[in-house]
């Protein structure tokens, strides 16, 4: 014998699991039939058992073709659902067989990066939730509860920082007024004596805080070699870039000659942008300058090689990029191509000095700042 159980008004036990004629046609609405093989709709209006999407009693339920209840997991037209032990389909935040899931609003079933609730999450292929380390195209971290993780992580004894966009952090970072250096290679904050990866060492105490030197001394070596490769170019030989050129016509320029106060000037201003963050612009070129500089464009105008009515580019060439060390001369020599740009800064046949400076904001990026003039 197999029991038949219908809402509504008649409940009947049948064998074999066979329907009287009788018991269907006393049916006023939509019923729930069960059998041995699964449950079934019966639609009384139209006299036949349902099949597809079907919302009973503010529940959705998924019926085969063949009319059965679906329970469980189902592939649906290529999205994954789930439907509680009642048939009905489960959404939003689910634990399924010790993991958790994410169904949106109309069931799907949630993989990758997700929004939810004001925080990031991962899913994996298969929809479960991840915690722990991620690596996509980066290196992330997913607290227990599935959400990224930004600013400090402890993992294992070691140290990680994560910026804003939940990526790990690798080079130097200034956070909360201190210095810190994080491998290059795994992201590990640095303690005691490290080298950075321009090979100088520095000193970090426990916490990670840069005790012995600064940041702009960690790229003294590399500020002198951009120097002197802007010099290199001026001491080559040229070819002009177009009519408003304001170099002597490809000739061999001297050396500029770098000077303290004309350091401190581009230093001045990549502190300025790095602290503002908000992209490079020459608005305020002259901040930081000495008092000569700012008037008659740092001085240039003052060049005895300063031809009246040409063009005058300068005083400063910018330069910004994330994450790694770029060379700034090679973009700002590349303009070149282009039309001239920082190019021509750079060349400038009116300047007899010069000063480079770098910082980085607190997000990671760097900007570089070259600096002309002329000086009697």
């Amino acid at each position: 014998m197999h029991k038949l159980v219908r809402q509504g008004l008649i409940t009947l036990i049948v064998g074999a699991g066979l329907i009287t004629e009788v018991g269907i046609n006393n049916a006023h609405a939509d019923s729930w039939w069960g059998y041995s093989s699964g449950w079934y709709l019966w639609s009384d209006s139209g006299n036949y058992w349902k099949s597809g999407w079907q919302w009973v009693n503010n529940n959705w339920y998924y019926l085969n073709s063949y009319g059965t209840m679906q329970t469980g997991w189902q592939d649906i037209n290529g999205s994954w659902y789930y439907f509680d032990g009642s048939g009905s389909m489960l959404t939003g935040w689910q634990w399924i067989n010790g993991a958790w899931y994410y169904f949106d609003g109309s069931g799907h079933m949630q993989t990758g990066w997700q929004w939810i609730n004001g925080k990031w999450y991962y899913f994996q292929g298969s929809g479960a939730m991840q915690t722990g380390w991620l690596q996509t195209n980066t290196w992330y971290y997913l607290n227990a509860d599935g959400s990224l993780r930004t600013g400090w992580v402890l993992s294992y004894g070691k140290w990680y920082y994560m910026d804003n966009s939940g990526a790990m952090a690798y080079g130097w970072r200034y956070l909360d007024n201190s210095w810190y250096l994080l491998s290059q290679y795994t992201g590990v904050m640095q303690t005691g004596v490290s080298t950075d990866s321009n090979g100088r060492d520095y000193y970090f105490d426990n916490s990670g805080k840069m005790v012995d030197g600064n940041f702009q001394d960690a790229f003294a070596g590399q500020l002198t070699q951009w120097f002197n490769q802007i010099n290199q170019l001026r001491q080559s030989q040229r070819t002009p870039v177009g009519s408003s050129d304001n170099r002597d016509n490809g000739n061999v320029l001297p050396a500029l000659r770098r000077t303290t106060e004309m350091d401190q000037w581009a230093q001045a201003r990549a502190n300025e942008l790095a602290s503002s963050n908000q992209g490079l612009s020459h608005s305020d070129n002259l901040y930081g300058a000495p008092s000569w500089a700012k008037t008659n464009a740092a001085g240039l105008f003052n060049s005895p090689n300063y031809d009246y009515g040409t063009i005058v580019n300068g005083p400063e060439c910018l330069a910004s990029w994330w994450g790694g060390t770029e060379n700034p001369v090679d973009m700002w020599t590349a303009e070149q191509s282009y039309g001239g740009g920082h190019y021509l800064t750079e060349v400038s046949p009116y300047a007899n000095v010069g000063g480079i400076g770098i910082s980085m904001s607190s997000n990671g990026t760097f900007y570089a700042v070259f600096e002309i003039g002329y000086q009697q």
